[in-house]
Formats: structure tokens, sequence, C-alpha cells
């Protein structure tokens, strides 16, 4: 029998079979709007528009919880995903408190959200590969997201319908990473705070 003091050897790896599920369901979102963009462009375009920045502002609310549930998760970690929850906040005002502008900028501001989470993860993988096992895959996420923010901005004019199949497509490469990271990393803690 264990005395109440001492640490259980897998405690480490119980806390991180906690998370992975969460990567899963964001995953499943991810590709359920991939499909959807695919099937309906339009009508995909008018509910990403409508209901986006609520997704951001959720987003950055379940960041922050991240960081205040999950004690594992090292100092300089923390302060990137806080960073990671600024910007999408920063993002989901703007889109929540003008919806008639957010109709009209979309891409102007979806674009550059995409881009900064993109750099964010690239930096901020960088930052922590010496402490953080998976990072090779946040480095991953980071240019995905970087990529795709770049050719929003880059054909900002293109028509809605092409916009949401840019989207669509980050949806369904972002989703799928998502998930298989979230297998892949069950057990761990690594990588899963920041792949959000």
């Amino acid at each position: 029998m264990q005395s109440s003091g001492t640490v259980h050897p897998n405690a480490h790896i119980m806390k991180g079979s906690k998370i992975w599920w969460l990567l899963i369901m964001a995953g499943s979102i991810l590709v359920a709007i991939g499909v959807y963009a695919f099937l309906a462009p339009l009508h995909a375009y008018l509910k990403l528009v409508k209901f986006a920045g609520f997704g951001l502002l959720f987003n950055g609310l379940f960041l922050m919880l991240v960081c205040s549930t999950n004690k594992s998760c090292a100092v300089k970690e923390r302060n990137w995903i806080l960073a990671e929850s600024a910007v999408d906040f920063a993002f989901g005002i703007l889109l929540v408190f003008n919806p008639l502008l957010s109709f009209i900028v979309f891409p102007f501001l979806i674009g550059p959200w995409i881009l900064c989470i993109g750099i964010l993860k690239i930096i901020a993988s960088l930052s922590l590969k010496k402490t953080v096992r998976g990072w090779i895959v946040i480095f991953l996420v980071g240019i995905i997201s970087a990529i795709f923010g770049l050719l929003i901005i880059n054909n900002p004019f293109a028509t809605s319908e092409g916009i949401t199949i840019l989207l669509g497509t980050f949806g369904l490469l972002l989703g799928g990473l998502n998930i298989f990271d979230s297998f892949r990393f069950r057990k761990k803690d690594e990588t899963l705070s920041m792949m959000f």
C-alpha cells in the first residue's frame, strides 16, 4: 500500500490521459467545418462569419482554463498559451461586436488571425523544443496556419466561396493533424496544451 505522501509513478501519464480527448473534439469540429465548407461553400461562409467570433472567444477562454488547471504545464509554455489566448480574444471581439463589418471584412480579419496564430506557434515550438517532446507537431501546425493565413491575406477579394474552400482545406488538414496527435500523445501532457 502506498503512503499518502508518495507520488504515483504514473501520475504524469494519468494527467495527460484527461486532456487528449479534448484534442479529438477540436480536431473533429475542424474536420466537420472543412467538410461543410466543401459541401455548401456560400452557406458555410455565412455561418463562419456569424459564429467565428464566438468560437475565438470560446477558444481564448478554453486556453486560459488549460493554463489554470494544467499544473504540469511549464511557466514558459503557459506564457505562450496565454499569448495565443490574447490573440483569440482580440480577433474574437472584433468579429462579435461588429457583425455587419465582419461580413464585409471577414477575410481581412480571419487571414491575419490564422497568420498570427501560425507565427506564434512556430516561435513557441522552437522556444519549447528542449522541454516539450512534441514540439515538431506544434511547429507543423504553425507552418500550416501561417501558409493558409498568407493565402487568405493575399487573396482577400476572392469570392466568399473561394475563401471558404481555403478555410475548409485548412480545417481538414489541421483537424486531421489534431486527431492524429491526440492518439499519438494520449498518455502524455507534452504538446497537447499548445496544440489548441
